[in-house]
């Protein structure tokens, strides 16, 4: 053979190699995407089974809900005394 189609086949060889690793590469990531797609799959079947037995929540009482929605905290939280948090304010 002449060198030329030694270089050309040489050429042709490394193409095929980078060709082969693209494509176990792309297999990987498609076995990988597989997992992940079932290991989601999993968790939802268990959130669902964790929550679905539970009834909604209560309402929250209205000392309890004030605490929660009362922004400066002007109600004592054991007492619900109020408490002068924006006389500085008003």
């Amino acid at each position: 053979m002449h060198e030329g189609d030694l270089e050309k086949l040489s050429g042709m060889r490394l193409q095929l190699e980078v060709q082969v690793n693209t494509l176990e590469s792309a297999n990987i990531n498609a076995n990988t995407l597989d997992v992940m797609r079932r290991g989601a799959n999993a968790l939802k079947d268990i959130h669902n089974g964790l929550y679905a037995p539970f009834s909604p929540p209560l309402p929250l009482s209205p000392e309890i809900s004030h605490i929660y929605t009362d922004p400066c905290r002007k109600y004592h939280p054991i007492t619900f005394v109020s408490t002068p948090c924006l006389a500085g304010f008003q």
